[in-house]
């Protein structure tokens, strides 16, 4: 159903569109959002998908926080000590911060939450975090409100490694927290409190009354799960949430509409296509340097992000300090990738499609169900790799099945698009250390001796100068291996109705860093 015809459907059947009723039937100081997915857990420290933390970030705190200029923020510390050249980090902890439950937050909480990441039982990919050359970081209780983190040595991306929700001992300390009831119905400190839970429907979130910067302005945060990103924009015309994320191609429909705010904003994201190197297909990097130069990326980008964003070569954004300007990329060359298939020995055959050993190319792409621009960029990669005879079979997931199939010791796949999030620190150790393979975020099994050693010593440099040297030097050799294809980091753009006030400066941080100066004016027209 086109747009046209989805509107006429909303007319014939009595819906209201904002353009024509006024306020729509929401509660009055109340945010209503939308999510493309169930979060996977609501503990902070077992989630590793963005749909988790975007839940999670409502209802937890961790030591430190990100402000609106994406600088590092005391959160539930009130300050933070660097001690003894660097190996001791001492966390004053507030004295004002408050459990669901009431239960007042303390240094024992905070032990707590780092021990269990620390635990091997526990199901995280945080462990990494906190281990310097294989030896764990200690957690030492100074008081009740003060916690050491000893380093067994120079640790420089640590700092920003404090962000994670502190989880309360009180709930937690005799239950299984893989399997606890806890990780649906979390108790944590932030803003918000998790009243219900409707899978595949709502998420309902009640104003935390004692939290420690204030009571939040809304009385409550409805989250409405949306797997489709049209769907998302039809609820938005329809008046079911205040706020979308929205796709180039619906940029014009909102200007249109005097009722919304349009912003747009860069993110310290990018998106990939990533082989599965432990499979048969992609061991020879020569034939995944010749599926890259098959693909013209800045006509891809051009046609899925229309302008909202750019063509990436490298495993970094140029938001980030450590972006290796003018470091050499494979560029778009078809007769190229036809030169390295033919010399890897695979040729093409009667049919088109290329043979090696009797064994065609033929490979599936797992892409995330109802993310439109990834489902786009998967049809034109199908395009470009049939002119050089390799077939691809793109398979859409549910959210959640598709991270079973990628995060499993099976690692289910063959190749997949896929985005991730940067963080505050360029550090890139959890993404391509070898021995983050398989349980952790190294989801293809990338592992290179050379990049091991030289994420090791940029996680044990101090100057940032230096360290950028480092990692200039791991991008140049993870690009010469090409273990994913680069696509593009793309610009935000996020439609909210002018009712809705107190939202943070456009950035990449997001609009929503400080949820609780965020409110609501419904405006009848």
């Amino acid at each position: 159903m086109n747009r046209r015809n989805f509107l006429a459907f909303l007319a014939l059947s009595g819906t209201a569109l904002l353009s024509g009723c006024g306020i729509p039937n929401l509660p009055k100081d109340s945010l209503v959002i939308s999510l493309g997915s169930d979060p996977v857990t609501l503990n902070p420290i077992l989630a590793s998908d963005s749909a988790s933390f975007s839940v999670i970030d409502f209802i937890f705190n961790g030591i430190i926080r990100l402000d609106e200029n994406q600088k590092i923020q005391p959160d539930l510390a009130e300050s933070i000590d660097i001690l003894h050249s660097g190996l001791v980090y001492r966390v004053n902890l507030r004295k004002d911060v408050y459990f669901h439950d009431g239960v007042r937050l303390t240094a024992d909480d905070v032990v707590f939450t780092y021990e269990k990441i620390l635990d091997p039982k526990t199901n995280t990919v945080r462990r990494s975090d906190l281990i310097v050359d294989n030896v764990p970081i200690k957690i030492v209780k100074i008081d009740d409100f003060t916690v050491d983190f000893v380093l067994p040595g120079i640790f420089s991306p640590f700092m920003t490694n404090l962000g994670t929700g502190i989880l309360p001992k009180h709930i937690l300390q005799n239950q299984d927290i893989n399997t606890s009831d806890f990780n649906r119905f979390p108790i944590g400190t932030g803003p918000f409190i998790l009243k219900k839970w409707q899978v595949a429907d709502k998420i309902f979130l009640g104003t935390n009354e004692r939290y420690y910067q204030g009571k939040p302005l809304l009385e409550s945060l409805i989250i409405k799960i949306i797997p489709d990103s049209n769907s998302q924009v039809f609820a938005y015309e329809a008046g079911e949430i205040d706020m979308v994320d929205l796709r180039p191609k619906d940029v014009a429909w909102i200007k249109e509409d005097p009722k919304s705010t349009l912003v747009s904003y860069p993110t310290k994201t990018y998106t990939y296509l990533g082989f599965n190197l432990k499979n048969q297909l992609f061991e020879d990097r020569s034939v995944r340097e010749a599926i890259t130069i098959s693909i013209d990326k800045n006509a891809l980008v051009k046609a899925v992000l229309m302008g909202y964003g750019e063509a990436l070569n490298y495993p970094t954004c140029p938001l980030d300090w450590s972006y290796p300007e003018g470091l050499p990329y494979p560029e778009y060359n078809p007769e190229r990738a036809d030169e390295l298939l033919d010399m890897a020995g695979w040729k093409k055959g009667s049919d088109g499609l290329r043979h090696k050993n009797n064994l065609p190319f033929r490979f599936t792409c797992l892409i995330r169900q109802g993310s439109k621009d990834r489902e786009m960029a998967g049809v034109i990669i199908q395009q470009y790799l049939e002119q050089r005879g390799i077939k691809i079979d793109l398979v859409s997931l549910e959210w959640s099945s598709l991270l079973q199939r990628l995060t499993s010791e099976k690692k289910d796949f063959e190749t997949t698009i896929m985005g991730w999030g940067l963080g505050m620190d360029p550090d890139p150790y959890g993404i391509w250390y070898s021995k983050e393979y398989p349980n952790g975020f190294n989801l293809v099994g990338y592992d290179n001796p050379e990049v091991d050693k030289l994420i090791i010593l940029g996680r044990q440099t101090i100057d940032q100068e230096v360290r950028k040297k480092i990692y200039r030097k791991v991008y140049e050799i993870i690009v010469c291996d090409q273990p994913y294809i680069f696509l593009w980091y793309p610009k935000s753009i996020v439609a909210y109705r002018n009712w809705v006030r107190g939202l943070s400066k456009p950035g990449p941080s997001g609009l929503m860093v400080y949820p609780e100066r965020i409110y609501v004016e419904r405006i009848e027209s």
